[in-house]
């Protein structure tokens, strides 16, 4: 039974001494994994989330493995862009080490690219590709009524017996009024001192709409 989420918006932390602004200069809040936290948060109001940035971090992995072990969720997500692959990667290595049953679930550009080379790869057990906020409140559903993940679920890839299985792919949320507010209890917007966002704002005292 899923009673737990992790979404963790994977990102450099603050222990990379890069100059690129990239680092942990320029961000946003996680707003993609916010809608699909909200999305689930309105069908399944038992569910607990906890949503982890790691732009917001001075140690990821310190602060990923303490959640695991505080938190202990039953799920996992993990969202980032190609360019962060290589965090995405030990992440998820970490999570295998930590909590080694426990469902890991890939999205955002990251994984809707290079879902093959993931699932093959055992980083994570089912990739998510394109828009998430039906196919997670979809999977979330499954997973409380089964044991397994969902081989058949619009908008995913998983490993069948081996090999990718690539479903069909979900059509896009034309409505966009259907989907929830984000709920902003979800993240510590003061977590974002001294990160601007891409409209040049502080990020902790300014929001996208």
């Amino acid at each position: 039974m899923i009673k737990k989420i992790l979404l963790i918006d994977v990102e450099y932390d603050r222990t990379t001494n890069s100059k690129s602004q990239l680092q942990t200069r320029w961000s946003h809040h996680p707003i993609g994994l916010m809608y699909i936290a909200t999305a689930v948060e309105k069908v399944f109001t038992d569910i607990k989330f906890e949503i982890l940035h790691t732009v917001t971090c001075l140690n990821a992995e310190d602060s990923i493995e303490s959640l695991l072990a505080d938190f202990q969720p039953d799920l996992v997500g993990l969202r980032s862009l190609n360019i962060f692959q290589d965090q995405f990667h030990k992440i998820a290595h970490l999570i295998r080490k930590k909590a080694p049953d426990t469902f890991i679930i890939g999205g955002g550009p990251y994984p809707s690219s290079s879902y093959k080379k993931i699932l093959e790869d055992r980083i994570v057990d089912l990739a998510v590709m394109g828009e998430g906020e039906e196919t997670f409140v979809e999977l979330v559903s499954w997973l409380r009524k089964n044991n397994h993940l969902p081989e058949n679920l619009f908008g995913t890839a998983v490993l069948k017996n081996g090999e990718c299985k690539v479903n069909a792919a979900r059509p896009i949320i034309e409505n966009l009024d259907e989907l929830p507010i984000p709920n902003y209890d979800l993240i510590n917007v003061n977590d974002y001192e001294g990160i601007s966002n891409l409209a040049f704002q502080e990020a902790d005292k300014s929001a996208f709409m």
